[in-house]
């Protein structure tokens, strides 16, 4: 899904939260049920986006810096009810994205699968040793595509780096319309 950006304003995090209300629940668009319908245990229906880099993450400032991204990306810390007539995301109050810090090696491939009736579709793993670290995203794709883990793990690390070096956290970052959600189903091929 494509998103419009405007410039960041400054404005302090809880803007994006105040912007949320209202929005959830939030029905899915026709490729997320596609991809929830098509899921299966021998098959898990996900995405992946791998990063490697020189150097070691501070894993205290890493979730700090993830517990942020998270709140610029709402639908990341939603799972899906379908207890109605059509299934809709609902957010999960306190959800924190917990990063498995305890994988060494870039080889790692995750093997566990996504309910996401249960839990938020995502996972995060990190691994290093004295020279690197490699980030791995691991979604489900109703909960969204490359391109959008992407630009959550891109988000997670520029986050991460404006902690490092004591900027505000935001800076730097486009500013995100929570709203444009309800319009992801739409193509926008001209703008």
């Amino acid at each position: 899904p494509m998103t419009r950006f405007s410039a960041f304003d400054g404005t302090n995090m809880k803007q994006t939260r105040n912007e949320c209300n209202g929005l959830f629940p939030l029905r899915l668009t026709s490729m997320e049920r596609f991809h929830l319908l098509d899921d299966n245990p021998n098959f898990s229906n996900s995405t992946f986006a791998k990063f490697e880099f020189e150097g070691q993450i501070d894993p205290r400032l890493g979730q700090q810096a993830l517990d942020i991204a998270v709140d610029r990306h709402p639908i990341i810390k939603s799972k899906i009810q379908s207890d109605g007539p059509r299934p809709v995301w609902i957010q999960v109050p306190g959800f924190r994205l917990a990063v498995d810090w305890t994988r060494t090696g870039s080889s790692y491939g995750p093997s566990q699968l996504f309910d996401i009736h249960r839990e938020p579709g995502v996972h995060m793993y990190v691994g290093s040793d004295t020279n690197s670290t490699f980030v791995l995203f691991h979604g489900h794709h109703s909960t969204c595509d490359g391109i959008g883990g992407v630009q959550f793990t891109t988000d997670w690390l520029r986050i991460y780096d404006n902690l490092v070096h004591q900027r505000e956290p935001l800076e730097g970052l486009p500013r995100l319309d929570p709203l444009m959600l309800v319009e992801r189903n739409h193509l926008r091929m001209f703008s």
